[in-house]
């Protein structure tokens, strides 16, 4: 509320309204998300960030489930486990890494995201 934090201590409610606002927004989006967290559970909802994360196919949870079980999982490991094609593959890995979810280290892959079971 000023150039030093001792000024917003002698701050009207007026003053502080827009401040007050988003406090309790973020805190009832912070309870929400932390609610849904712990009574969603599916194979396609995933957390990252605070965020829920909700895949529409269940290729994707079970390509971040190898990898979190085999960080050196090859292309072929899981064609075989999801049944998609290389290309496929391809671009949901690329997708998943570009979003943070994943990231290709010298040890293998490793993944951000949490699964919700």
């Amino acid at each position: 509320m000023g150039s030093a934090p001792t000024d917003g201590a002698y701050a009207t409610l007026a003053q502080i309204r827009a401040f007050h606002k988003y406090m309790k927004e973020l805190i009832a989006k912070e309870i929400e998300a932390g609610t849904q967290f712990i009574s969603q559970k599916s194979e396609n909802i995933w957390w990252f960030d605070g965020e829920k994360i909700e895949f529409r196919t269940p290729s994707y949870g079970i390509i971040l489930r190898e990898l979190q079980t085999e960080p050196l999982s090859t292309y072929a490991s899981l064609q075989n486990a999801t049944g998609v094609n290389r290309s496929a593959l391809q671009k949901m890995i690329k997708s998943l890494s570009k979003k943070g979810f994943i990231e290709k280290l010298d040890n293998g892959w490793h993944v951000f995201i949490t699964p919700s079971l």
